[in-house]
């Protein structure tokens, strides 16, 4: 016999119990996790004085909440926290895990620090509750709480995996971890407590928290769970504590008047409400105990959709409201891929994953029979495969964007230019086009109105361009580790290997072409330089002029030879201002313009934060005017995490809609 459970009324109050003990309402711990119920209609039509407050010109994207965001929270200069809770509603599947890496990425590449707080995969938690309910009205509230934390625990796990996967540092804080305590009922509890400085320690060694929604800990270092509206409450009380931006990401993007699924004239969204108006929509995307949270505590939220471009602000107080047409979003984009070797096969398996957004229809290729067997034109949906051609004036013909993974400098410079010609925006993971012809192309892009996109050329899942262009203005240094196969080799030289065997070890491992020159003389992470330059500084700096130090098996022993106690030598990339008519402008051969830079074999203290970057990892720590830093890390080199940053370049794009005409 199933356990059986009495309801509770209050949104806010402790749960009653039953007289037999028995544990609280079963549809309660169901809609825990929010299940994202779209709200129940409104009685009647919107009124006359609601028509008055919409807005006539949809927003592309809504920044409502960053003009309410203090002012030290509102510059890219001090670190900038966002807490995205992720739902059932959103979390379908197993699969629908790589959609919300692709949220956190955006969330990143615009500078924020990320807490993501996550639910059960959708069902996930009924399945557990009936597993409970097995075994009879009296089960143990504790063992209850625990079986059903484990659906929270187990998105978090594989959250934290598909972010590693795709080359973004992440870490996942259990909420012992994370020190969030609770008092009040094991399955109705209420948050008190959080270990702040932890969480802010983690945020700045790797950026993103991965965070169990719904589950606390209570006072005797048990399980307990927040109840209804838990993984919305975890959200707001981390985002109340941390003093954070929030936004709750639903499968609707924004609060309406009533559900806009439902037949009929479709329904106003609320652009800015405030939290008592949010309370009397029912619950049913919001959860009211969540809700009540922010009564009185000057947090502001946002309830928005995955990759949307706008949200509804959601104020404590009664600042009016503001009634809105929901935008209508863009067709998908019609995307011709060029080059199909191991980018290019990641970047078209994820576009086939978002294909709301991105139409692949054509993909070039220099042997179209091996294209072929590797997957070029398999499309499990159904859909007609692309185009498959080896002539690239056919294949960007029809694009909206072209996505340039060709690499070297012909044809890809071409390419790019005709596809720039054609009308076509342009992604490219190509430093050594963009090093060499960067500015020719930039100004064709420009008087064409059209952009040239190239955040995977640099630093590879690790948003390094993205930070540089929000930085820009106050760096005064940048000291980077930008090749992977530089510094997978010398972590294999300092481990005992011999140089040849390093190097045979990185291309047996994917990390190093057959040809590895370019990457140990320092070529590679000189054309990396010239575009962090330019992103950074404003400043046009040639490849040629970059000092070069060539990592070789004789400069890593005499790095090694001069190294003191608690150091250990990495192939660092680096470009810092001078002042002009200082001395080291005048006499310095590396200083070009107003910068001095090259790429060297320099010995770092352990606590250095270039000291730990190993293998295939990048880090760029950026040194502002000021006195502070920051720091940017991730994965530089393999498929995943290249095509993460190419895809993160076209979904900007598609948020972007510019000037692409809608059908």
């Amino acid at each position: 016999m199933k356990t059986t459970f009495k309801s509770n009324s209050s949104i806010t109050g402790t749960t009653r119990r039953a007289a037999n003990g028995a544990p609280p309402s079963a549809a309660k711990i169901r809609a825990a996790n929010g299940t994202g119920r779209k709200a129940k209609p409104s009685p009647g039509k919107s009124t006359l004085e609601d028509r008055k407050q919409i807005q006539t010109k949809p927003r592309t994207v809504a920044h409502a909440a960053e003009r309410v965001t203090p002012p030290a929270l509102a510059t890219p200069l001090a670190p900038r926290t966002i807490v995205l809770k992720f739902g059932g509603s959103v979390l379908k599947h197993e699969r629908d895990v790589l959609r919300v890496v692709h949220e956190v990425y955006r969330w990143l590449r615009e500078g924020y620090r990320v807490v993501a707080v996550v639910s059960a995969i959708e069902g996930q938690t009924d399945a557990l509750l009936d597993c409970a309910s097995a075994y009879g009205v009296n089960a143990s509230e504790d063992s209850t709480a625990l079986l059903l934390a484990t659906g929270e625990l187990q998105s978090a796990a594989l959250l934290g995996l598909a972010l590693g996967r795709a080359g973004i540092d992440a870490a996942v804080l259990t909420p012992w971890a994370l020190g969030l305590r609770t008092l009040g009922d094991t399955l109705d509890a209420e948050p008190v407590s959080l270990d702040v400085d932890r969480i802010e320690r983690t945020l700045n060694r790797v950026g993103v928290c991965v965070v169990p929604g719904f589950v606390g800990v209570g006072h005797g270092g048990g399980v307990t769970l927040l109840g209804r509206g838990g993984s919305d409450l975890t959200a707001l009380f981390l985002a109340q504590r941390l003093g954070a931006r929030c936004r709750l990401i639903k499968d609707v993007d924004g609060l309406y008047q009533h559900d806009p699924a439902k037949p009929g004239p479709r329904p106003l969204r609320y652009a800015l409400v405030s939290v008592n108006e949010a309370l009397t929509l029912g619950g049913h995307i919001v959860q009211n105990k969540a809700l009540a949270l922010v009564r009185g505590t000057g947090l502001h939220f946002e309830v928005g959709s995955l990759g949307g471009v706008s949200a509804t602000l959601v104020t404590p107080n009664d600042q009016g409201r503001t009634l809105e047409l929901a935008p209508t979003l863009a067709r998908a984009l019609r995307v011709a891929v060029l080059g199909f070797g191991t980018v290019g096969q990641g970047v078209v398996a994820l576009l086939r994953c978002q294909q709301a957004q991105f139409d692949v229809r054509a993909i070039a290729a220099r042997d179209l029979d091996k294209a072929r067997r590797a997957g070029a034109l398999n499309t499990e949906d159904g859909t007609a495969p692309p185009l498959l051609t080896s002539d690239l004036t056919e294949a960007v013909r029809s694009a909206d964007v072209v996505v340039e993974c060709l690499g070297g400098l012909e044809p890809a410079r071409s390419a790019i230019a005709k596809a720039l010609r054609a009308g076509a925006h342009v992604v490219s993971a190509n430093k050594a086009v963009l090093a060499a012809h960067g500015p020719a192309l930039r100004a064709l892009a420009a008087r064409r109105g059209l952009s040239l996109r190239c955040g995977a050329a640099v630093g590879g899942a690790a948003p390094v361009l993205e930070h540089a262009a929000l930085l820009a203005g106050a760096v005064v240094r940048v000291r980077a580790v930008l090749n992977a196969t530089s510094n997978f080799v010398l972590d294999r030289v300092l481990a005992g290997d011999g140089f040849e065997d390093a190097v045979r070890a990185a291309q047996q491992a994917g990390f190093a072409e057959a040809d590895p020159s370019t990457d140990l003389d320092g070529h590679d992470a000189a054309n990396k330089l010239v575009l962090v330059a330019h992103a950074a500084f404003g400043i046009r700096i040639e490849p040629s002029s970059v000092t070069r130090e060539p990592l070789t098996a004789q400069a890593i022993a005499a790095a090694l030879a001069k190294a003191s106690p608690g150091q250990r030598p990495r192939s660092i990339a680096w470009l810092e201002r001078e002042p002009h008519g200082s001395r080291a402008a005048r006499v310095d051969k590396q200083f070009t313009g107003q910068l001095r830079t090259g790429v060297s074999l320099i010995n770092v203290g352990l606590a250095d934060p270039l000291a730990g970057v190993e293998a295939e990892r990048n880090c760029a720590v950026f040194e502002l005017s000021g006195g502070t830093r920051r720091i940017v890390g991730g994965r530089g080199a393999g498929r995943l995490p290249t095509a993460q940053a190419v895809l993160g370049d076209l979904l900007e794009l598609w948020r972007a809609g510019s000037p692409i005409a809608l059908e």
